[in-house]
């Protein structure tokens, strides 16, 4: 049998929407010949609305001079179909200041809302700069008009793409936030940057309001920004503040695309978080979340000589890369955009010659050998064919419901309550030469798994002394915190000897784990003298319970039971032992993660589902003393026998989708 000090472990010193972007050509206002024809409103007229549970599925699709949009709430067509056009009589749904200025690109938003960035000719226009942003809110079967708010670039430059970034909140707190891609001025300095500033691109964040207005809160330079060679084309928004943006390098012949994860904010850097490299010429990009799944679809365009594919992206948030799945298809005609619906189904804008446009729908997973689903033929239109300039697809942008995402379930909890007691025992991994720890559960039902949350003990002091009282009381200026990589694996519960099976998910995730609070007068005459008062159970203690989320990508499936263990590495231990050598280590507070635990006290019971073994837990340590049998260390196990885990299992949380 194992040690006996376990149950006293406390004094053992241990422990990626809803939005879619789309890139069209900047320049020139075109000219009259792009007027609609006679009695057709030159002015933003449109109806009126913002409610998600009201609106109506529409595509938007962009040309040069003005906006058209197109009913497809009704039932999925197919071959070679003519929406129902909602506008004026037939003609413009949003004319892009009377036509004068040139429209790079549109998007929607949670709401349905559309956002606008059309450019101005110097000649036409003396504003702040030479682009503006229309917000016209989401079309309802509501007939009163509304009319657009349009609010100038306060940067001076063009704009290049713009997309939505869900509903989800930002690191500055903003939500509905609108992400443009500018091409400054050189001779300004954007973004806190000095005028000689080469390349010029940056991504400058609004914040929208159901009321229509929107305004720069924050901007960031792209990771490549500061040099000169390189192009960006296209910007795609995602959810929680993420964007996706493609771009071109001189010297290199193909395009790479970029997700970035936060948004650093103004005058800073910022620093892709997953990059792809493409076989042709970036283009543009579009990006769209079901809500009530959390399935995100994505697509890229890349052009290599005439010919144009369409590729499909995944993410995944441990893996730097992006990984592209499949090819929809190749087109040898312009791609002037993409969009993507909440259903997966990829809205491809194609320009043929002679002013011939047309916008191609496939289902998710579809490709062009299998023909789209349907065609629309001249989406976007001139009155008079045969004046320039040809008619050209700049922006795809779908209105759709999509209804919000359903609460997360409790399948398992064995956490006893929130706040939580820091008055438990615990298991150290530096103490007990652990790799990986964890329990097994009868989960209550199976399902696609949200979330896996775990309670860990921290005892390390944040600014000077040390938890044990020497040399000297524990002294932590809050908040003061470590970061650590974490790992979590999920494994379905198999056969002997070792009773774990299949491994069905992994998933590391950096987080910032507390110090312990300072030492407590009133607990210096005990037999812990630099213990601190448990603010939930009013008890001297030396270690601190905090709680740590994993948030898993959809797609897993668990069964029932199910094992959940979490794996760290410390001076000594885990997978990869960070050894003596790092910083921490010279300093007399030492690393935190050598002073991190893992909560084992069961006390509190199961409140959903049970213990698959109420006297086992799973472990991998490195040495034969920490297991119940005294045989096979060094590899992850179920480790039981009747009065050896008594009372102690992880305290952990699971819901499904």
């Amino acid at each position: 049998m194992r040690r006996s000090y376990r149950t006293a472990l406390y004094l053992v010193f241990g422990v990626l929407f809803a939005g879619c972007g789309a890139h069209g050509g900047a320049g020139t206002g075109p000219s009259t010949s792009m007027l609609p024809s006679t009695g057709k409103a030159l002015t933003p007229t449109f109806n009126g609305g913002n409610s998600s549970s009201t609106a109506l599925a529409t595509l938007y699709v962009s040309g040069q001079g003005g906006v058209y949009a197109y009913d497809i709430s009704g039932p999925t067509p197919s071959g070679t179909v003519t929406l129902p056009a909602i506008d004026r009589d037939g003609g413009y749904y949003y004319s892009a200041g009377k036509l004068n200025a040139s429209i790079a690109g549109i998007a929607t938003n949670s709401h349905g809302d559309l956002i606008v960035a059309q450019n101005y000719n110097t000649t036409a226009f003396t504003g702040v700069g030479t682009c503006q942003l229309a917000y016209i809110p989401a079309r309802t079967d509501s007939a009163s008009p509304s009319s657009a708010q349009v609010n100038n670039c306060p940067v001076t430059g063009t704009a290049v793409s713009v997309g939505f970034t869900g509903t989800g909140t930002d690191t500055s707190g903003n939500t509905d936030m609108v992400d443009v891609l500018m091409k400054t001025s050189t001779a300004v300095a954007s973004c806190g940057h000095s005028p000689t500033y080469s390349t010029g691109f940056e991504v400058d964040r609004y914040q929208a309001t159901t009321s229509g207005s929107i305004s720069l809160t924050a901007c960031e330079v792209p990771d490549h920004g500061h040099t000169s060679g390189y192009t960006y084309n296209a910007i795609a928004g995602a959810n929680n503040g993420q964007y996706f943006v493609d771009y071109n390098q001189t010297s290199f012949p193909n395009g790479v695309i970029e997700r970035y994860l936060t948004f650093t904010g103004t005058t800073s850097t910022g620093s892709p978080t997953n990059t792809g490299g493409l076989p042709g010429t970036a283009g543009p990009m579009a990006v769209s979340e079901n809500y009530s799944t959390g399935v995100g679809y994505r697509v890229v365009a890349s052009t290599v000589g005439t010919s144009t594919t369409i590729y499909e992206f995944t993410v995944d948030k441990s893996d730097p890369n992006l990984t592209f799945t499949q090819a929809l298809g190749t087109f040898g005609n312009h791609v002037g955009a993409l969009a993507v619906d909440n259903s997966g189904n990829v809205y491809v804008g194609v320009n043929q010659p002679n002013g011939v446009t047309l916008v191609k729908v496939y289902p998710w997973g579809e490709t062009q050998a299998t023909s789209p689903t349907y065609i629309l033929e001249n989406a976007v239109r001139r009155p008079n064919p045969a004046n320039p300039p040809a008619a050209v697809i700049t922006g795809l942008a779908i209105n759709q419901p999509n209804p919000a995402a359903p609460s997360p379930t409790i399948i398992y909890n064995s956490i006893p309550a929130v706040p939580l007691s820091s008055n438990f025992t615990s298991y150290g991994f530096d103490a007990d030469q652990l790799s990986e720890f964890g329990s097994g559960a009868n989960l209550a039902t199976a399902g696609q798994l949200d979330t896996v949350s775990f309670v860990l003990k921290s005892y390390g002091c944040g600014t000077s002394g040390s938890w044990t009282n020497s040399p000297g009381p524990c002294v932590t200026t809050l908040p003061a915190t470590f970061s650590l990589p974490i790992t979590l694996h999920v494994y379905a519960v198999g056969g002997p000897p070792n009773y774990v099976g299949a491994l069905l998910a992994t998933q590391t995730q950096t987080f910032n784990i507390p110090y312990r609070p300072s030492t407590s007068p009133s607990c210096t005459g005990t037999s812990r003298p630099a213990d601190f008062v448990d603010p939930v159970s009013g008890v001297c203690v030396p270690g601190l319970a905090n709680e740590i989320t994993f948030n898993v990508p959809a797609g897993v499936t668990v069964p029932s039971p199910a094992i959940f263990t979490v794996a760290f590495n410390t001076t000594s231990y885990g997978y990869a032992p960070y050894g003596t050598g790092t910083a921490c280590h010279a300093t007399v507070l030492g690393c935190g993660y050598d002073s991190l635990n893992v909560i084992t006290d069961s006390s509190g019971g199961v409140s959903v589902g049970s213990y698959y073994d109420p006297n086992g837990l799973f472990q991998n340590a490195s040495v034969a003393r920490n297991y119940c049998s005294d045989t096979n260390p060094g590899v992850l196990r179920l480790d039981t026998g009747a009065g050896c885990w008594t009372n102690e299992q992880m305290q952990i949380q699971v819901t499904k989708r």
